[in-house]
């Protein structure tokens, strides 16, 4: 193998990362400006789940010579990670000619690859950043560009560049994650509970117990926001043990005031299984130390962490369920290949997302889509929650078709500790008179 051999990606023919920071450096210690840009293929590891990694190497290898093509002579491009790509194109100084190749490299990634007699539809995140324009090293010209993407894909935006707007925000979420780090230390993180309805007993049946931060200055933040920003620093594992801790002190306290029958259903990360040991001690233990029943305890997941393959998921979840505890899939339908999962994985109960039932009963299609949902996951012998029950007009087809759980806003919203105790008591009146 020669030389030049030896610094190529051998699955794309691209150069590889080593070479191309080699290339990177020799151009900074020149004269001439240049762009350059990072590409992140979204959520790529479904691909390889969804079908397998020979699909997955093929559409790298289309897309290589996709990159290329369009770069032509003008340009380098590498492959610098698992499904991560990098272009240098010297030359190019102005922030308006990288916007529009950056417009370019996007298109190409969205043009659908070829699978056999099918096609396959993907995605990316593009950040950019210009030399000598933004930065004065080769090291930091890798961080600029790499923060713009980071920026880009926490704003959902497919490309952006490096920019005093995206240092600002950088600096921003540094002050947050110091925050969250004293909030979570502190006990500023709180727990509140959104009741599931049993349209069978006619009572509340469980319980989700959601996390929630009231920043001093910033007043509420959403979980969307500091939920993400707990899993890049490092914080989602004490984040979800105080949550849990929280939530089982709680769950007896409800089980002495005589709600003894109410379930507790937390949800969990892809990061805080990986964090979990196998034997899942560390939830199972913290169950144990309050006295509660196992079985009063769902762990929620989504069809993320059932579509990650590793084999220690599957351990995890066996050992959960061995030990008494249920699984929930979150937000079902939402991800790929939903209905595999409910035959190849342990699991106990489904969550529909909200999205399938916006228009029920009033949209035909919609009506019978959620119809066939809810017959397949009934058959199976699954539990069945619709999420997002917002009317009563809803609420009533789903008691026709014998749904066993009901969660929204028409009953009501996540609410702390002591409103979640009036709202029950204010309830057991009705609860008794129904006969329960």
């Amino acid at each position: 193998m020669s030389a030049d051999e030896e610094q190529l990606d051998p699955l794309t023919g691209l150069l590889h990362r080593l070479s191309f920071d080699n290339q990177l450096r020799f151009l900074c210690r020149g004269a001439q400006p240049f762009t350059l840009l990072t590409l992140d293929l979204d959520q790529f590891r479904q691909i390889n789940n969804q079908f397998d990694h020979q699909t997955g190497d093929r559409i790298l290898q289309q897309l290589a010579l996709r990159l290329q093509r369009l770069l032509g002579p003008r340009g380098m491009v590498a492959r610098v990670g698992g499904d991560d790509f990098a272009l240098l194109i010297p030359g190019m100084d102005q922030p308006e000619q990288a916007q529009q190749l950056a417009e370019e490299v996007y298109a190409e990634v969205l043009r659908p690859f070829k699978n056999g007699d099918s096609e396959i539809a993907i995605s990316g995140t593009l950040g950019g950043a210009l030399w000598p324009l933004d930065a004065r090293s080769p090291g930091a010209l890798w961080r600029r560009a790499e923060q713009a993407l980071f920026i880009a894909r926490n704003r959902h935006l497919p490309m952006l560049a490096f920019s005093a707007g995206v240092r600002k925000e950088l600096s921003y979420r540094q002050k947050l994650q110091q925050d969250l780090l004293d909030a979570v230390q502190n006990n500023g993180i709180w727990v509140a509970y959104q009741p599931i309805w049993d349209n069978q007993r006619q009572r509340v049946g469980k319980l989700e117990a959601l996390a929630r931060w009231s920043h001093p200055e910033l007043g509420n933040i959403p979980p969307d926001q500091f939920i993400p920003l707990a899993e890049e620093s490092g914080l989602i594992g004490l984040l979800g043990e105080k949550i849990l801790e929280q939530a089982c002190a709680d769950l007896v306290l409800l089980h002495q005031a005589g709600f003894d029958w109410l379930e507790l259903s937390i949800n969990r990360s892809i990061i805080e299984f990986l964090q979990l040991d196998v034997q899942a001690k560390g939830w199972l233990d913290l169950i144990h130390q309050h006295h509660i029943a196992p079985e009063k305890i769902i762990f929620e997941v989504t069809e993320s962490l059932l579509m990650d393959t590793q084999s220690q998921h599957l351990a995890r979840l066996h050992t959960l369920r061995e030990a008494g505890c249920r699984i929930a899939i979150d937000d079902f339908g939402t991800g790929y290949s939903s209905f595999n999962y409910l035959r190849k994985f342990p699991i106990d109960i489904v969550k529909i997302d909200r999205s399938f039932v916006l228009t029920v009963p009033h949209d035909h299609k919609d009506t019978q889509l959620l119809l066939g949902i809810l017959c397949i996951v009934q058959n199976l012998g699954y539990e069945v929650v619709v999420e997002g029950i917002e009317d009563e007009a809803l609420q009533q087809f789903l008691l026709q078709h014998h749904c066993e759980y009901s969660q929204g806003y028409l009953f009501s919203k996540p609410q702390n500790f002591t409103a979640l105790l009036e709202y029950l008591a204010e309830l057991s009146p009705q609860v008794r008179a129904s006969g329960e």
